[in-house]
């Protein structure tokens, strides 16, 4: 494989899930998730891919204000943005690019960003739901082997619902996190949960309530973990003049991609953050990227499982807990090929682009 990237083939896939998009901000669950792929081509494109990039936008517009359609859209011509302000549509793109440029140089994703022989925690998240149902769900991760295990949780969640959760299970890290869902009222029993072995709350409030975020950090034992409101390394700096966070979700898809990612890690080593990887419910190619990540000495907790527990059909192989962890890949590039026959099934539309079509603003 030698040359030039010209041209890219943008790839929509509808991929059937397991139990809907629990991982995400919904009770709903989804039939379906669906993704873009990016791939590279070297001269003619219809030439085979050199390169595989995914963007893992959401289906739909409300975490961030990128969605599925809107990327389509960005990377097609159909409704043209300048890249610099669609950092989920840039990831993949730049995802695609970084395969393309490893292949080339024969070396794995891990071993550009120094994590290869590492490993990291194997952690789950659990959407909302009954109690019950919850708690029957995390039994299973618990005796699957995992040992970080966050709880999604709302303003109607009560102390009394997450220690029926946690209770009788030891040698799990418990993290909950409410997407800024909670207000004032809510308070006293966030302050509450490290008494039930909770070691960190996730954007308890929204980004804008600094006051609130300030009075949990001085009040709890845990840490105060900043996801929506750490977006940008200036977000980041001001989250911890203010001390309303103890540490930050970094999240690549969001933050247009790995290199990025690792400089806002290294933004929050720097103001005395600490760091949690997140992801986006993506497919295997986007959980391999991670998995070489969240091994970065930067990165001290994360939300890092296979995709197979979200989805019933991937195209690209699949990561692998082992005693409770996820080893930082080893092949040549991000994730390898995808089985290209299922790729085909699950594509709902497909269009190229040369490479020098796209604004990167």
């Amino acid at each position: 494989m030698s040359g030039l990237v010209t041209h890219l083939r943008i790839r929509q896939v509808e991929l059937a899930t397991r139990t809907g998009l629990a991982a995400a901000h919904d009770r709903a669950p989804d039939p379906v998730r669906r993704l873009i792929y990016v791939s590279t081509h070297v001269g003619d494109s219809s030439e085979p891919a050199t390169g595989w990039g995914e963007c893992s936008a959401l289906n739909t517009v409300g975490y961030t204000h990128e969605s599925v359609d809107t990327v389509w859209a960005t990377l097609t011509g159909s409704d043209p943005r300048p890249l610099s302000t669609q950092p989920m549509a840039a990831a993949g793109v730049r995802m695609a690019l970084a395969d393309h440029r490893l292949r080339l140089a024969g070396v794995s994703l891990s071993e550009q960003l120094g994590t290869q022989g590492r490993s990291a925690v194997a952690g789950a998240v659990v959407g909302l739901g009954p109690t019950a149902e919850r708690r029957h769900e995390v039994e299973q991760l618990v005796a699957d082997g995992f040992r970080h295990i966050k709880l999604k949780i709302d303003a109607s969640t009560t102390a009394a619902d997450i220690a029926s959760i946690v209770a009788g299970l030891p040698g799990v890290d418990w993290h909950v996190d409410a997407n800024g869902s909670l207000h004032s009222d809510n308070l006293p029993m966030l302050i509450g949960l490290s008494e039930l072995g909770v070691s960190a709350i996730e954007q308890p409030f929204a980004p804008r309530e600094h006051e609130l975020a300030t009075q949990l950090v001085a009040a709890t034992a845990g840490a105060v973990i900043a996801d929506e409101g750490a977006v940008t390394a200036t977000d980041i700096e001001q989250l911890a003049d203010r001390k309303t966070a103890t540490a930050v979700a970094v999240k690549p898809p969001r933050a247009g991609g790995i290199d990025h990612a690792v400089a806002l890690a290294q933004t929050a080593a720097r103001c005395g953050l600490a760091v949690s990887i997140g992801g986006m419910v993506e497919s295997g190619l986007g959980r391999h990227s991670l998995a070489a990540l969240a091994a970065h000495p930067e990165i001290t907790a994360g939300d890092l499982s296979p995709a197979g527990r979200w989805l019933a059909e991937d195209p690209f192989t699949d990561l692998t807990v082992v005693d409770g962890r996820i080893a930082a890949p080893t092949g040549i590039g991000i994730a390898g090929d995808p089985d290209l026959e299922l790729l085909e099934w699950c594509t709902r539309r497909v269009e190229v682009i040369a490479l020098d079509a796209l604004d990167w603003g």
